[in-house]
């Protein structure tokens, strides 16, 4: 048997695509992705985050395409971005 590691975006991806994978572990029960925010913004919701300013994305990924269709990312200045907040 093979095993692997890699991103719940990389796996549904592949699942779309018809490979037979299957998650055995998640590092994060509910949602794999976080969103920070500056406190003295003051937001009381997520609809608030996209409502302008910039945001720093990995480029490309479907959780972008996911912020997008929920959220309409129009008024936002997209960044690229890699994971790294130092």
């Amino acid at each position: 048997s093979r095993s692997g590691i890699t991103s719940a975006d990389s796996l549904l991806m592949a699942r779309d695509r018809g490979v037979d994978l299957v998650a055995i572990y998640a590092g994060y029960q509910s949602f794999p992705e976080g969103i920070m925010v500056h406190a003295s913004r003051g937001l009381k919701s997520l609809a608030e985050v996209f409502t302008g300013g910039t945001l720093g994305v990995i480029p490309g990924t479907p959780f972008l395409k996911l912020l997008d269709r929920e959220f309409g990312l129009g008024k936002m200045k997209v960044v690229p971005h890699d994971n790294n907040i130092a």
